[in-house]
């Protein structure tokens, strides 16, 4: 392995006795080489496509560094999550939601809030590299008392380290979308065009929930906000979704590596455009405010048939999904669930049987909602 090229183990606390996990992490490049990138997959542990994406990243890491064209810094987290990945209910993956309370794996996640809030008010103003410094020891401070909990820390203390800071996703059935800050826009739409995203849903600063991503930003726009740092020397993150969790195979997957890499030299960090990525051609990118974004529940229960596919344009009104009533006493029996704005379907997230109230879609708008309700989470449970 090259001097450059750096693996190293995390322990977690064991759940049980004789019971453990640990993350692995490999380090690219040099901390003061000049831009760094932290990328993480499966921080949900039954989302898989975001793994085989790192696992042919890394092939190209140890490439390039062989060669000497890594000039910044690259930290992957290849698996985020070991304690979702371990939950097993015979041969099905449930790593979406800590089984030990049932939080979400990428909710409350610790953040430097406060600590910064107490640096504004004393008027401290610095690099980029002394507020990294600055956070490195606000986080090294907390105790954490679970394992869910030192998995979030360990994951924030070495993402707050970095420029960039991507976290891979995938939902159940969906066209390839990123979530990032609405203050960001044209990073976000560099990432997407070099991974070829048509969707780019722009958060606001209080979409809330703690969130990986939404930590990681939200620490740097409080400082940026505060004049405390400039716009440039701001930390940019992303949460990426690669399709549905079925999309697994290695030919996206490699698209998606070879993605990653074009982004990482439009950024400086890399100097060698990758090969076997997606073919040069436009992809139309349309960017929505996550606030006008509409979640589309189940009316009824019954088996969910759908009517329109992840990517496809509805209007207000227009059937996107039926409901097929399987204890009526009219056989054949449906309910049509109806889209209520104009804008793209992004996700189809119940196939199959499902509950009054479940989420069925999300759909991605520009039709700002007369009112927001505050009951309404932004980000999906």
């Amino acid at each position: 392995m090259s001097r450059s090229i750096n693996k190293r183990k995390i322990s977690l606390p064991a759940l049980s006795p004789g019971c453990s996990h640990e993350l692995t992490v490999y380090s690219f490049g040099a901390a003061n080489g000049g831009k760094s990138i932290y990328l993480q997959a499966g921080l949900h542990g039954d989302e898989h496509p975001g793994l085989l994406v790192l696992q042919h990243l890394l092939v190209h890491l140890k490439e390039l560094d062989e060669l000497g064209k890594i000039h910044g810094q690259v930290t992957v987290v290849p698996y985020a999550n070991p304690l979702g990945m371990s939950q097993r209910l015979f041969d099905s993956v449930l790593g979406r939601f800590d089984l030990a309370n049932g939080e979400n794996f990428n909710r409350n996640f610790p953040d430097c809030g406060r600590y910064i809030s107490q640096q504004i008010e004393a008027g401290i103003k610095s690099s980029s590299s002394k507020w990294k410094q600055s956070f490195a020891t606000h986080l090294a401070s907390l105790k954490p008392t679970t394992a869910a909990a030192t998995l979030k820390l360990e994951l924030i203390k070495m993402a707050m380290q970095h420029d960039i800071v991507l976290d891979l996703h995938c939902d159940v059935d969906c066209v390839s979308h990123l979530y990032a800050s609405h203050s960001q826009r044209d990073q976000a739409l560099r990432l997407a065009t070099a991974l070829h995203i048509p969707v780019v849903l722009l958060e606001p600063d209080d979409a809330g929930g703690q969130a990986f991503d939404n930590v990681y930003c939200s620490t740097w726009r409080e400082l940026e906000i505060n004049d405390a740092i400039t716009s440039a020397t701001r930390g940019f993150s992303a949460t990426v979704e690669l399709r549905g969790k079925a999309d697994v195979n290695d030919r996206m997957a490699q698209a998606d590596a070879a993605g990653l890499l074009n982004f990482m030299v439009q950024e400086g960090i890399v100097d060698d455009r990758a090969t076997g990525g997606p073919e040069d051609h436009a992809v139309l990118i349309q960017t929505y405010p996550l606030v006008a974004a509409s979640h589309i529940s189940c009316p009824v229960a019954g088996i969910v048939v759908y009517k329109k596919n992840p990517g496809d344009r509805v209007n207000d009104g227009e059937v996107i999904a039926e409901v097929v009533h399987l204890d009526s006493d009219i056989i054949g029996e449906r309910t049509s669930v109806r889209s209520d704005t104009d804008g793209v379907l992004v996700i189809r997230q119940t196939p199959g049987l499902a509950r009054p109230g479940q989420r069925l879609a999300l759909i991605a708008s520009s039709i700002l909602p007369a009112t927001r309700d505050e009951n309404r989470p932004l980000l999906d449970a």
